[in-house]
């Protein structure tokens, strides 16, 4: 599993939040005026979010809810380390929803800290017309991932990481 572009969706969701555009950020295609708060995806980029900002969780969604219900069981599924990283940043999770899925993954930062970098050899697989760019606005607003992290990325989910 590698980042999408070299970042995760944390580094996306602090990079959109910190814009100009932060106004226009919108994932949830449900809701009318902003988020449906009740969808699978308002429920993950909620967690996201809140991680990011350093926050409580705000999602009046519960455990019975499809969506929630399937981060309450045993991992592996999909975006399961953003849910890791979400568990290890906010603050309070063991007072939500959320608590018993802290059972089944290490919640210290450390364990996520490569999903706040840009895995370096994306950078060249942007073109060349605007590779030097974003590179630099990378290095600059993100950094890149040491070669420690590079290896947990790269060895992910296989059981030899770093």
């Amino acid at each position: 599993m590698l980042p999408v572009g070299g970042v995760s969706e944390a580094v996306t969701m602090r990079l959109a939040l910190g814009s100009p555009l932060r106004e226009q950020v919108r994932w949830c295609l449900q809701g009318v005026d902003g988020p449906c708060r009740k969808c699978g995806k308002c429920f993950y980029k909620e967690l996201i979010q809140a991680a990011v900002e350093r926050r409580p969780l705000d999602s009046p969604m519960k455990a019975e809810h499809p969506s929630v219900r399937k981060y309450l069981k045993k991992p592996p599924y999909g975006g399961q380390e953003m849910i890791q990283y979400g568990l290890s940043r906010v603050p309070g999770i063991e007072k939500t929803v959320l608590a018993p899925a802290l059972d089944y993954f290490d919640v210290g930062e450390e364990a996520t800290s490569w999903l706040d970098h840009c895995y370096p050899p994306a950078l060249e697989e942007i073109p060349e017309p605007w590779r030097a760019e974003a590179a630099a606005f990378v290095e600059a607003n993100v950094g890149l991932m040491t070669e420690s992290e590079v290896r947990q990325v790269e060895t992910w989910g296989s059981g030899a990481g770093a």
